[in-house]
């Protein structure tokens, strides 16, 4: 919760980067709260793999959003996730995590 909460404002740069055509206000607040999930565990969790923390989110968004949200969860954090392993910005450590 506290990793999320703090990194709320790089998350939404990142949104405003990957969510093309998307505003963050056209996010809905729980896809953007499941998003910042994710993105906190790419950052903040080196133990935690990053595919996991995307199909954990795009279960969530299965379960407590719309129908599309599953595919726009993915899509944004598939982008997200080629972004930051290209550009070296997670830290991932343990066998098979990347």
């Amino acid at each position: 919760l506290r990793s999320s909460i703090n990194n709320e404002q790089y998350v939404n740069e990142i949104l405003e980067k990957h969510a093309q055509n998307w505003t963050i206000e056209r996010i809905s607040i729980l896809d953007r709260i499941i998003i910042t999930i994710a993105i906190s565990e790419f950052i903040d969790f080196p133990s935690i793999p990053p595919k996991v923390s995307i199909d954990e989110a795009i279960n969530l968004s299965k379960e407590y959003s719309t129908d599309k949200s599953s595919d726009f969860i993915n899509g944004v954090l598939d982008a997200v996730y080629r972004d930051f392993k290209s550009n070296n910005k997670m830290n991932k450590i343990g066998s098979g995590l990347l």
